[in-house]
């Protein structure tokens, strides 16, 4: 889907539909991949209503396969349940179900990225779990690893055992330090509960930046999840023409003042907010209060 995120390396890079600078200087990419766009309901890629940006960007999937790719030439449709550096759109709760129906309709697989939206960061151990939709596959690494690079294909058993013997392989597969602090990762995880700290704090943080809205007209929107939250800047509300350099300006104020922030989104106008999942409320408040004064310097 577009805007996404799904890596840098070639058939990731292939997948991934961010900004088209992501490609530059790479092509050919790999074959056979079609975008569809992603149900952004503040910048509708459709351009329909919030309130219709789901069910029309799943109708324009539904088209893709009448008059573009057909259906039995389709392996699996994969998205990230969350936008992540796409932009952290939340898409509306009838989309992603209506999407699991294309697919098992069709017989395809349902690939969930979970890579940065995963263990606990949406306020769920993972993501689907909003949308009651259990994926064919899911991909997970990041905050799996502790700080340690790690990354995670999860299937069926029985997916899994199709591949013959050698059918895959990887140099640093199974790397047994990696592993261990997976492991250990989510021992903490599931013994704190910090997906429900995670939804907590998430809450707090996203009424903090909505009170900051509404006496902040640069902010045209604030969205997210737990704690994968964002908040886009715009030159006026109506237009919703991108505050790129604004953006940057904030995260660099922000950081001057102790909090690391950083921009995403097709546009590079929107900051994003990855807390550790260890947040506290004091924390979280100290954040918001940054935010806000970042915002008055600016104005």
């Amino acid at each position: 889907l577009f805007p996404s995120y799904h890596g840098r390396t070639l058939a990731a890079n292939s997948l991934t539909a961010m900004r088209s600078s992501f490609r530059k200087n790479t092509v050919p990419l790999s074959s056979g991949i079609i975008h569809a766009p992603y149900p952004d309901t503040y910048r509708c890629p459709v351009g329909r209503d919030a309130s219709e940006c789901g069910e029309a960007c799943a109708d324009y999937l539904e088209m893709l396969l009448d008059t573009v790719v057909p259906p039995e030439d389709v392996a699996a449709i994969i998205m990230e349940p969350i936008g992540g550096s796409g932009g952290y759109q939340v898409p509306p709760p009838e989309y992603i179900p209506r999407v699991k129906k294309i697919c098992e309709k069709n017989d395809f697989l349902f690939i969930a990225d979970e890579v940065q939206t995963g263990f606990g960061r949406s306020g769920k151990m993972f993501a689907m779990e909003h949308y009651g939709i259990e994926p064919d596959m899911m991909t997970i690494g990041k905050v799996l690893g502790g700080g340690l690079p790690i990354g995670a294909l999860l299937a069926k058993k029985e997916r899994m055992d199709s591949w013959a013997a050698g059918g895959w392989g990887a140099t640093f597969g199974g790397n047994l330090l990696s592993a261990t602090a997976g492991l250990a990762t989510l021992e903490v995880i599931q013994r704190e509960r910090l997906d429900q700290n995670a939804e907590r704090m998430g809450e707090q943080i996203i009424g903090g930046l909505q009170e900051l809205m509404e006496n902040n007209e640069i902010v045209g929107d604030v969205r997210g999840k737990g704690l994968m939250i964002a908040f886009e800047l715009v030159k006026d509300r109506k237009t919703k023409a991108p505050a790129a350099t604004e953006a940057k300006m904030i995260v660099e104020r922000c950081m001057k003042k102790g909090l690391l922030v950083s921009t995403c989104g097709t546009y590079g106008n929107c900051v994003r907010l990855l807390p550790p999942l260890t947040i506290s409320e004091n924390e979280a408040g100290t954040a918001v209060d940054i935010i806000g004064q970042s915002l008055q310097d600016i104005n």
